[in-house]
């Protein structure tokens, strides 16, 4: 329950802040009784402990007891403004209930006086304001710790969404790129028996990353990187499909850089679809690292229609980076070039 995680019944917060509250009555008190001059010889006589122990039983009933009215109100969805009078009115009784009680206690049996009307004057006006000041902290803390765990609840609620859409994505195969690579192996198969096995093992290589990423929310740039390396040499084993890379040397960039698994895979898919890709005309992928992106940038001549094998992979990918790096992924189009930019995404190491 929020209330129960309030600061207010923190342990600590209940022991030093009383203690705090006492000394600062007794001080006050003095003040009252215009006998602050008697402070040193007086510090640490039974006056301080009273007011010590006023503190700590004011503080601890009313803690328990607005508690109990703060449940039962809010059940009923009054306004903030009308729970924090209610709590207000009942800390105003309590304390003018426990204080003169145990004020007058401790001067009728204790000290002996037989009246005492301006010291339980006093007493009271100084832990009315306590208590007044207490409820409305009170109330303050538990609407704070609820908007706290209510922001932390849908936080949670957002990653798991994600992580659920990242991980059905990670555990299906792009249909439609499978069927195209295993058609073209079918062809190699019934010709150069050896690039058909070079072919089958690079579409293996590719889809054991895709399978992998599943047990990982993020992977490191270089593992990427090199995944990346295996699928353009896969796509280069047709000529309707050459790919030539330009990559940053996975050593200039810092290990604790990571990417949502399968980004680059994704990214190179979508621009493949973008750009016409053939022996004479080549699509040149260059990537780069600038100001806490990763840069993809495609130059070569753009299709008429576009493929669309990759898009839903990509859209998946973009919502992932919105989530985890607050910013999603951004393409900038300007006609026979385009640019990727990926939020690089720090792991404290």
């Amino acid at each position: 329950m929020s209330s129960n995680k309030a600061i207010v019944n923190k342990p600590a917060f209940r022991v030093l802040m009383p203690l705090f509250v006492g000394v600062v009555a007794y001080l006050l008190i003095l003040l009252g009784f215009d006998s602050i001059s008697s402070l040193k010889e007086n510090f640490f006589g039974v006056e301080v402990v009273i007011c010590v122990i006023l503190s700590i039983g004011l503080m601890e009933i009313l803690r328990v007891g607005l508690r109990n009215i703060f449940q039962r109100i809010e059940a009923k969805g009054y306004i903030v403004a009308y729970v924090v009078g209610i709590e207000v009115v009942v800390a105003s009784a309590l304390s003018l209930l426990f204080v003169s009680s145990l004020v007058s206690v401790y001067y009728h049996y204790l000290v002996g006086f037989s009246s005492f009307r301006t010291e339980l004057i006093v007493f009271n006006a100084i832990y009315l304001f306590v208590s007044v000041a207490y409820s409305v902290f009170f109330v303050s803390t538990i609407y704070l710790t609820k908007t706290n765990l209510l922001a932390i609840s849908i936080e949670k609620e957002k990653q798991v969404s994600m992580e659920k859409e990242l991980s059905t994505y990670k555990s299906l195969i792009n249909p439609l790129f499978l069927y195209a690579q295993l058609e073209r192996i079918v062809v190699l198969l019934h010709g150069n028996r050896t690039d058909a096995a070079a072919a089958t093992q690079s579409l293996s290589q590719v889809y054991r990353h895709v399978l992998t990423a599943k047990t990982s929310s993020l992977v490191s740039v270089s593992n990427e990187i090199e995944q990346l390396v295996v699928l353009a040499q896969l796509l280069n084993g047709e000529q309707e499909a050459q790919l030539v890379l330009q990559l940053p040397s996975v050593d200039t960039i810092a290990p604790n850089l990571c990417l949502v698994p399968t980004t680059l895979h994704s990214v190179a898919l979508f621009l493949v679809s973008q750009f016409i890709t053939s022996s004479s005309q080549p699509l040149t992928l260059k990537m780069f690292e600038q100001d806490g992106f990763l840069i993809a940038q495609a130059t070569g001549v753009r299709r008429l229609v576009p493929l669309d094998f990759s898009k839903d992979d990509f859209e998946v990918i973009n919502r992932a980076y919105s989530y985890f790096a607050n910013r999603p992924i951004v393409v900038e189009d300007s006609g026979n070039a385009m640019r990727v930019l990926i939020k690089l995404i720090t792991v404290e190491e």
